[in-house]
């Protein structure tokens, strides 16, 4: 056992091979995935602190929270993606309101078929909410996308476009 491990190692080594990258991905998602959770858990202590008004610790969990939300956004995961355009949308966890971050964090989301961020684009799109100017071939394309992974919402918004005439 330990002799087939020890081969695999020095395969790895020896020959970086597709294999090799899978592995560095996985590694990758693993951290980006722990940076998430971390970013949850100072997230939840920002809102009990800001509830308990203790606005100097809620303020450093509110940074810790972005601070690893946007560095699991940046290895590519779309649930931290999707949590910084939010918060860029409506301007939480200390940050300010930013429309274009917003939509370049949801888009980036969006893009790895995460159906919350899809349908969030299309509303924004469908009623030019939030510096997004309305533009209903880009509402459609992400409220069908969303809704067909069975997100309810772009379902029942898709369905009351097309009766009111939005989309054609």
């Amino acid at each position: 056992m330990i002799v087939n491990k020890i081969k695999k190692i020095v395969d790895a080594l020896l020959s970086p091979s597709d294999q090799h990258l899978q592995g560095m991905q996985n590694i990758r998602t693993d951290e980006a995935n722990l940076e998430f959770e971390q970013a949850q858990c100072f997230e939840q202590l920002a809102i009990e602190h800001h509830l308990t008004c203790d606005n100097d610790q809620s303020t450093y969990n509110n940074r810790n929270a972005i601070w690893n939300f946007l560095s699991a956004a940046l290895k590519g995961h779309s649930d931290a993606q999707y949590k910084l355009g939010v918060c860029y949308l409506h301007g939480q966890l200390g940050l300010d309101k930013n429309y274009t971050h917003a939509e370049e964090w949801l888009t980036k989301a969006a893009k790895q078929d995460h159906s919350d961020a899809q349908y969030k684009l299309g509303v924004c799109y469908l009623h030019g909410q939030s510096g997004l100017d309305k533009n209903y071939t880009h509402a459609e394309e992400w409220l069908k996308k969303a809704a067909k992974q069975g997100h309810h919402e772009a379902q029942m918004t898709l369905e009351k476009a097309y009766s009111q005439l939005a989309f054609s």
